[in-house]
């Protein structure tokens, strides 16, 4: 069963990470190469109409990396950059989870769902 949390220091707009470790598989085999980020205003939406979703692989990248260790569990680092939440409304309410696919069975978890919350930044992005 997913575990159920809360974000509510959640700025749209600024740069946040999330930081999260996955146990070992039980059947001693998988160990996570994919990872998905998705935020919506409704669960009635489908994942083309997320307020964002961000993917990440075990190869390091701007969005975050899947660090798998000796024993098959992993670091996962999701980081939301500034484009990827700035059209997010402020002091809104989202619904959130964190997806993984293991490899190389291919299964997909539900690691996480929540309520993400969004505050009121005050300093708009700086023009260049």
């Amino acid at each position: 069963m997913p575990i159920l949390r809360i974000i509510d220091d959640f700025t749209a707009g600024n740069t946040y990470a999330i930081v999260r470790t996955i146990n070992a598989a039980s059947n001693g085999i998988d160990s996570p190469s994919d990872a998905w980020f998705t935020v919506k205003s409704s669960l009635a939406h489908n994942d083309a109409m997320a307020a964002m979703q961000i993917h990440v692989t075990t190869v390091t990248g701007p969005n975050g990396v899947i660090t798998v260790n000796s024993d098959r569990s992993a670091t996962l680092t999701i980081i939301s950059m500034v484009s990827d939440s700035y059209n997010m409304a402020p002091l809104g309410t989202f619904m959130y989870d964190i997806k993984i696919k293991m490899s190389p069975t291919g299964y997909v978890y539900t690691l996480e769902t929540g309520k993400l919350f969004t505050s009121e930044g005050v300093t708009s992005l700086p023009s260049t």
